[in-house]
């Protein structure tokens, strides 16, 4: 996933919200918007071209990944396509 996020130009902070298919993988997430999140954060992206191994010790990384892992989901009816 981090070498199709390195692919593609970082962009502005406008943000575009798409609807997805039901069965996507993660990798099919990744676009020329990708960047939005690092970097609202101000999150050093570094950690992309680093190993796998080495991202839990790099401060970019632990502020992405604390900022996704608390974030509240809300579950509505559009997401479960009931009337």
């Amino acid at each position: 996933m981090a070498k199709a996020l390195l692919h593609h130009p970082k962009q502005s902070n406008k943000i575009v919200l798409q609807q997805m298919p039901l069965m996507t993988d993660n990798v099919d997430l990744v676009g020329k918007d990708s960047w939005t999140l690092l970097q609202l954060l101000n999150a050093d992206h570094g950690f992309l071209k680093a190993g796998l191994m080495s991202w839990q010790q790099n401060s970019g990384c632990i502020t992405a990944h604390n900022f996704v892992k608390n974030l509240n989901v809300a579950s509505d009816a559009s997401e479960h396509a009931l009337p």
